[in-house]
């Protein structure tokens, strides 16, 4: 059996899906699910895909300090989380596949944050 998995951003949410097909009898199953992807197959999309990087530019994160905090606690993040993202996002930025890093530029766009995605390697 064969499972090919991807990603892909539904208005605010992380969709991610699964196809497996059976070599031996041609058939076909798909799994499709919301927000965090098993990380054995994350880790096959990452390999597959690249992985991409998204930053805040420090300037304009230093004024949307509480704004930006507020947009990671939304979506599940504790304060310590938030505030450790909040140092990764204005340094050296924030890693992974490319609809996760879609998604997180998208949620700071809507606090009008400058964000810069890159693919890295």
């Amino acid at each position: 059996m064969c499972a090919v998995p991807g990603q892909t951003v539904v208005e605010d949410r992380l969709a991610w899906s699964i196809s497996y097909t059976c070599v031996d009898r041609g058939a076909q199953i798909e799994c499709c699910e919301w927000d965090e992807m098993p990380e054995e197959f994350r880790q096959v999309v990452l390999d597959r895909d690249g992985v991409v990087r998204v930053r805040v530019d420090p300037e304009s994160g230093r004024t949307l300090r509480v704004p930006i905090l507020r947009v990671l606690r939304r979506y599940g993040a504790t304060l310590e989380e938030a505030a450790d993202t909040f140092t990764h996002l204005t340094g050296a930025g924030i890693t992974g596949a490319a609809a996760e890093m879609r998604l997180l530029a998208a949620r700071l766009d809507t606090i009008n944050a400058a964000v810069q995605l890159d693919l890295c390697g």
